[in-house]
């Protein structure tokens, strides 16, 4: 059963615990919300595209990742500035490494999904 069944039922049983009604008004207004929700989902079904849904949030989830791994870069870089230990620095070098990597892969894909549209 769909969202849109489990709505109608939920209506009609709200409204004829609420109001006495006779059947043929309950047809009646049965009729006529039926006819809301499919003219409802039809409007919805013929706007939505999912493939293009699904490209726009993980460009935004990439983009989000990019941002954040700016931010880890840099600060993995500003603990390389910072410290004297050489395992600290091997450390910050190591995770600068990782997080230029990991812009790479960010980058060719938000390339990919650019030129996908």
């Amino acid at each position: 059963m769909n969202f849109a069944c489990y709505i109608f039922l939920f209506t009609i049983h709200i409204i004829t615990r609420r109001v006495l009604l006779t059947t043929k008004r309950v047809k009646g207004l049965c009729k006529i919300i039926k006819n809301f929700i499919r003219n409802l989902y039809n409007k919805d079904n013929e706007n939505f595209n999912e493939s293009k849904v699904y490209e726009q949030h993980e460009k935004k989830e990439i983009y989000e990742d990019i941002k954040k791994t700016q931010y880890e870069w840099q600060a993995a870089k500003n603990k390389f500035n910072n410290t004297t230990d050489p395992d600290q620095i091997d450390y910050s070098i190591n995770l600068m490494e990782l997080h230029e990597k990991k812009l790479k892969i960010l980058y060719k894909r938000a390339k990919e999904l650019e030129n996908k549209e």
